[in-house]
C-alpha cells in the first residue's frame, strides 16, 4: 500500500504539471513528453493496483494461517489466485502496448475480402470455352 500511495501522490503532482503547462505556451516538445510520462505513471498505477486486488486473497490465507488452521484446499486456491493475476498482467499489458495490439489486430483480421469468382455462361459459348470475371 505504501508503494502505490507514493504512485498515486506522483500522479496527482505530474497531472497539476502537464494542466499548468498546457495553459502557458510552452514548446509542443515538452508538452508531449509531459503527457507522455502521465501515461506511463497511469499504466503503473493502474497495473499496481491490479496485482494488488488479485493478490489480496492469496495475503488473507497467509494471515490467515497464522491464527488458525488454513483451509483444506488453500494451496490450490492461492494457484488459482496466481494464476489469474497473470492472466490479467498480460492482458493489461496487452492493451496498453498499441504496437503489439495493431500486430495482433492485423493477423487475426482479414484486410482485403477475397470476392468468389462468378463464371457466366453464354448458350453460344456452352460447352466451348469459360468466361470469368
Amino acid at each position: 500500500m505504501i508503494p502505490n500511495s507514493g504512485i498515486l501522490g506522483f500522479y496527482i503532482k505530474l497531472t497539476r504539471y502537464v494542466h499548468q503547462i498546457s495553459l502557458r505556451t510552452v514548446s509542443n516538445h515538452t508538452l508531449f513528453h509531459a503527457r507522455r510520462e502521465l501515461k506511463l505513471v497511469k499504466r503503473t498505477f493502474i497495473l499496481s493496483n491490479t496485482l494488488i486486488v488479485l493478490g489480496l486473497p492469496y495475503m488473507i490465507f497467509v494471515l490467515m494461517s497464522f491464527f488458525t488452521p488454513p483451509p483444506k484446499y488453500h494451496f490450490r486456491i492461492a494457484y488459482i489466485c496466481a494464476d489469474i493475476s497473470v492472466l490479467v498482467v498480460v492482458i493489461i499489458g496487452y492493451c496498453f502496448t498499441p504496437n503489439i495490439k495493431t500486430i495482433i489486430r492485423k493477423k487475426f483480421t482479414r484486410s482485403t475480402p477475397v470476392e468468389p469468382m462468378t463464371i457466366r455462361f453464354t448458350a453460344a459459348t456452352y460447352g466451348r470455352t469459360i468466361t470469368a470475371n
